[in-house]
């Protein structure tokens, strides 16, 4: 395991100790849960839902109670459940930030060299959301554990070939032009699926020569992919460690049949048909732990892409999973920086 991945479980563990992280979960807890049939409180979990199909772990809250007139026209449901209040609007808004502010420092590197391009790699760059200059100051990591963090994350390997390969750009790309082909190629990549790489990401290594401009514009473009990518999966982490402090687990415990381990020119895929038990849900899985006896070499986190629920007789209900394998620098996509 390198320093990011470790690291960034420290800071982890260190969130289920800070001052704030009970407010928080409650507070997301209460916006994802019915009240049960003996309770007299509001449902509120139409709000939660909505946000959760926005994403962006609080940013999606806090679009979703920005925007709530205008969607509840397409999501009726949302108009029974109350707007946040200012303190958990409030409340929300810190806890973005300070995330935000580790990300910032976690790039440094590239916006020392490449200032231009700092939004490109910003995981919430695809929200339409302005951060208010007032909100509580809201701790939900440790100062010591970030700066492990981020010293660890100065070394993914990702700055590198960013840096070498923005050098040998005989035209300067505007900032707008190589966001949109970050945000469409990964597009591409997860609409292809985690077993399998776009077939024109392979040919496009075969027909470009490797000095050529193209073939430096697309090696410029994968690395901000997976700084991205990087950073979004740190973000995810933190969220999660707020709300539980554990991932959900597949294991020789869970497992039916495993599927295939398959590496392509994107990553590496993992498919396999589970039984839903205390350590995996199949309607909540997005990072997963996989600890499985008979693997030739230890998998740990990966990212379920796609879920395919079943009901069996024989067996009770199942889940056939497609997950991405995530390595230690937190990258879902290190094919990309060997192969581009």
């Amino acid at each position: 395991m390198t320093d990011i991945r470790k690291s960034t479980y420290q800071l982890c563990k260190s969130v289920w100790a800070t001052k704030d992280r009970d407010r928080l979960r409650e507070l997301i807890w209460g916006l994802n849960r019915r009240p049960d049939d003996l309770s007299s409180g509001v449902d509120r979990s139409h709000l939660g839902y909505a946000a959760r199909q926005v994403g962006g772990q609080f940013i999606g809250y806090l679009i979703v109670n920005r925007d709530k007139t205008e969607i509840e026209k397409s999501f009726p449901p949302l108009a029974w459940s109350p707007s946040l209040d200012q303190d958990e609007r409030s409340l929300f808004i810190g806890a973005h930030k300070q995330i935000l502010n580790l990300n910032m420092s976690c790039i440094q590197p590239l916006t020392e060299r490449l200032p231009q391009y700092t939004n490109v790699v910003n995981p919430y760059n695809i929200f339409n959301y302005q951060i208010p200059e007032e909100f509580a100051e809201v701790n939900i990591f440790t100062d010591t554990t970030a700066t492990k963090v981020v010293e660890a994350f100065h070394k993914h390997p990702a700055f590198d070939i960013a840096l070498h390969n923005a050098a040998l750009l005989t035209e300067a790309i505007p900032e707008h032009q190589i966001g949109q082909y970050v945000i469409d190629l990964e597009k591409t990549i997860l609409s292809t699926g985690p077993m399998s790489s776009p077939r024109k990401l392979a040919d496009a290594s075969l027909t470009h020569p490797e000095d050529s401009q193209a073939r430096i514009l697309l090696r410029l473009t994968a690395a901000f992919i997976c700084l991205r990518a990087s950073l979004t999966v740190l973000n995810e982490l933190i969220f999660r460690a707020l709300l539980t402090e554990k991932l959900p687990v597949i294991s020789d415990e869970n497992i039916i049949q495993f599927g295939s381990l398959t590496s392509h020119f994107c990553s590496q895929g993992l498919s396999c048909t589970c039984q839903p038990d205390e350590n995996i849900d199949p309607f909540t899985l997005g990072l997963v732990l996989v600890k499985c006896s008979f693997l030739e070499f230890p998998v740990d986190l990966c990212r379920t892409e796609s879920i395919h629920f079943q009901m069996s007789d024989d067996i009770g209900d199942v889940a056939e999973l497609k997950l991405r394998l995530i390595d230690d620098n937190l990258n879902p996509f290190d094919g990309l920086l060997r192969n581009m």
